[in-house]
C-alpha cells in the first residue's frame, strides 16, 4: 500500500479448447498393456503380470475392466515423460518388508489411478515416490493415488514427496489403511471422499 511503483506482467491465456478434446482424455482411451514388453498376459486368468526388473514407462498404460494388474517382490517402475498407469481393473501389488515394490516418477511422470472396478486392489509393501496426480487435455484427477468407485486395502505403504493435490484419493470405495507412512506430502496426505 502506498507504492508508487507500477508493475506489468503478460498474460498467456489457456488456448481455446477444441470439441473433440473432451472426447480425447485417457479414461476414453482403448487398452493398451499389448505395448508393454515387461507384461505378461495371462488371457485365461484374466490377469497381467509385471515381470519382476527395472522397467520405465513412458507413455500411459492402459489396463481394462476384466484383468487384473499384478507385481511382485523385485519390481521398480518409473513413471517418467507421459507415464501414467490407468486401470478399470483391480490391482495387485504385493511386496515384502524386504524387497518392496518401488513406483517412482521422473520429469513430468505422473502417478496411478484405478477406476469403477468392483474386485477389490490389494496393495501391501509399496514405496510411491515423487508421484504426481495424473493430468490429460482437459481431464485430470487431484490424487497421485486415486481409487474411485473401487475397493482396495493398503498396507505396510510409503508414500514420499508425493507431488499432487492428494497423496492417496479414494472416492465412492469401501477401503482400509494400514501401518503406511506418509512423508513430505505437498499438499493432503490422505483425501476420502464419500467412502
Amino acid at each position: 500500500l502506498g507504492s508508487q511503483s507500477i508493475r506489468e506482467a503478460r498474460v498467456f491465456p489457456f488456448a481455446k479448447p477444441q470439441e473433440s478434446d473432451a472426447l480425447n482424455d485417457l479414461v476414453r482411451k482403448k487398452s493398451n498393456f499389448k505395448d508393454f514388453s515387461f507384461l505378461i498376459i495371462q488371457e485365461k486368468e484374466k490377469r497381467i503380470l509385471i515381470k519382476p526388473g527395472d522397467w520405465i514407462i513412458e507413455k500411459p498404460l492402459i489396463v481394462p475392466n476384466e484383468f487384473v494388474l499384478v507385481a511382485s517382490e523385485n519390481t521398480k517402475l518409473t513413471l517418467k515423460d507421459d507415464g501414467v498407469i490407468i486401470t478399470k481393473g483391480p490391482i495387485d501389488f504385493q511386496g515384502s518388508i524386504d524387497s518392496p515394490i518401488i513406483i517412482s516418477a521422473i520429469g513430468s511422470g505422473q502417478g496411478i489411478a484405478v477406476l469403477n472396478t468392483k474386485r477389490k486392489s490389494n496393495i501391501d509393501y509399496v514405496h510411491f515416490n515423487n508421484l504426481s496426480n495424473p493430468v490429460s487435455n482437459l481431464w485430470s484427477l487431484t490424487g497421485a493415488l486415486t481409487f474411485y468407485n473401487s475397493p482396495v486395502s493398503i498396507s505396510n505403504c510409503i508414500f514420499s514427496y508425493i507431488n499432487a493435490e492428494d497423496s492417496i484419493n479414494i472416492v465412492k470405495s469401501k477401503f482400509s489403511l494400514k501401518q503406511s507412512q506418509i512423508i513430505k506430502s505437498k499438499s493432503d496426505s490422505v483425501d476420502i471422499d464419500f467412502s
